[in-house]
């Protein structure tokens, strides 16, 4: 699933907005039922561990993801439900 993604530090973050729906997006779920994940930014690929932001995370991260796409202020003023954040730990080689 392509996704806009942010880094903090050296941890890609990825928003849960499927476009300002009022169910999150079932990569969500899937990220909810088993953490592993891979992915790929450009032609590199990782494996690493996703998890949700906590909310003092989200509220330093959130401002970063309105800064980098002003649409994801649009589409959660679509609904009610607050977006979460993934951040993806890369795990080493």
């Amino acid at each position: 699933m392509p996704l806009l993604y942010i880094m903090d530090g050296t941890k890609p973050c990825v928003v849960a907005s499927r476009g300002g729906h009022h169910k999150a997006p079932d990569w969500l779920l899937n990220i909810k039922a088993e953490s592993r994940v891979r992915i790929q930014i450009g032609p590199v690929s990782w494996d690493g561990m996703a998890e949700i932001a906590t909310e003092e995370e989200r509220e330093k991260l959130w401002p970063v993801f309105i800064e980098s796409y002003g649409g994801y202020a649009s589409y959660q003023a679509r609904t009610t439900r607050q977006f979460p954040i993934v951040i993806i730990t890369l795990c080493e080689d």
